[in-house]
């Protein structure tokens, strides 16, 4: 019997069909049976963990053609809304009893969500690192992707418990700096604030070195395709 050949690029769109198909149809599936449209926020966030990635596709595309300056503005730009991929996973906050859905459903399609989360995380950080190999030698990429993944950890908890979004950057810099400026001002009064960054960074950079770790991915393999 024949082997069937799927390219990596048809692997990774199957992949997105299939993770994006399955949290639509558990979010429509609880809309219908409960009439409430509580968890439809979960579609928006399901986009904007997609962005990240998205952009950053554009970014390595600028810099395949040589388009040094615009590629980096739009890594830039890529880095700043890459909180939003991980930050799904405090979704999970709002698992509660009694909401007209059985516990094991809600739990099921948060913990679906989450995981499509991180795996566009995952795949944000492959093609921001795609990108670096450019520019930068190994030790310092791990530098700058380690600094990207507490940065992401300090993203979700400005968006968690400050109610932050990535383009509050230019609706709203001023608040925003506030916001960021304090924590490093003032790192006893902000225990949490840091204890939430430094916890979600680790997390975040040891899922990606696991994924790296458990599969044959070369990052050129990103960069020159």
């Amino acid at each position: 019997m024949p082997r069937l050949r799927i390219s990596e690029n048809n692997r990774f769109q199957l992949a997105v069909m299939l993770m994006i198909g399955l949290n639509i149809a558990l979010i429509t599936v609880r809309i219908l049976y409960t009439g409430d449209k509580t968890f439809a926020f979960l579609g928006w966030n399901l986009f904007l963990a997609f962005l990240p990635w998205a952009i950053l596709v554009q970014a390595r595309k600028l810099l395949f053609y040589r388009h040094q300056i615009p590629a980096i503005l739009v890594t830039i730009l890529g880095i700043l809304f890459l909180p939003n991929a991980p930050y799904i996973l405090t979704d999970l906050f709002h698992i509660r009893q009694n909401t007209g859905m059985p516990l094991w459903y809600d739990t099921l399609l948060l913990a679906s969500c989450s995981a499509t989360g991180l795996f566009f995380f995952y795949k944000s950080l492959r093609k921001l690192e795609a990108i670096l190999l450019y520019f930068f030698p190994g030790f310092m990429r791990i530098g700058i992707l380690a600094l990207v993944a507490f940065m992401s950890g300090f993203g979700i908890y400005l968006g968690r418990y400050e109610r932050f979004n990535s383009w509050d950057v230019f609706a709203n810099p001023d608040m925003l700096y506030n916001s960021i400026i304090d924590p490093i001002i003032h790192p006893g009064q902000n225990a949490e604030t840091w204890a939430m960054t430094i916890v979600y960074g680790i997390a975040l950079l040891v899922l990606y070195w696991v994924m790296i770790l458990l599969r044959k991915d070369p990052v050129h393999r990103h960069y020159k395709h």
